[in-house]
């Protein structure tokens, strides 16, 4: 029995299936791959379909939010938490604290920056103070009737 190579047959079909593969992979060098237009992030680019039939259903009402504009010039706004304790639930006492930090350590300790204080855990400073955590007591001096 002797041996064949292979047949004429299944050369021309590995051959025309090795030219259907390279037809179908392309390569795209980086290059060309990076000139690839990706759509911007920003919803500022983005136009919203308009919505049919506005205020024509439901009621008017007013929207009150508590956010309001601030120029600073030139300085960066910083927000810092803050924890009071023992812990008061008064608003008005924990405005009071704040205020009276503000009084105590303003020019010695905050770099002579003013505080504004959200009533919570919130302090927000024009500019960094120079610290990164610290603790301030603030004794006495706090009115009975808050």
């Amino acid at each position: 029995m002797s041996r064949r190579g292979p047949s004429s047959s299944t050369t021309s079909t590995a051959s025309s299936l090795s030219r259907e593969v390279d037809k179908k992979l392309t390569l795209q060098d980086p290059a060309a791959a990076a000139t690839v237009r990706v759509p911007p992030a920003s919803s500022k680019s983005v136009r919203f379909p308009v919505r049919p039939g506005y205020g024509t259903v439901g009621r008017k009402c007013v929207v009150k939010a508590n956010h309001f504009l601030v120029k600073v010039a030139e300085r960066d706004l910083c927000h810092y938490d803050v924890t009071i304790t023992p812990e008061v639930t008064s608003k008005k006492v924990t405005r009071e604290i704040i205020n009276q930090l503000g009084n105590l350590y303003r020019a010695s300790h905050l770099g002579n920056l003013r505080v504004a204080y959200d009533g919570r855990k919130s302090i927000y400073t024009a500019g960094e103070l120079p610290f990164s955590s610290k603790e301030f007591k603030i004794e006495g001096g706090l009115p009975e009737t808050l």
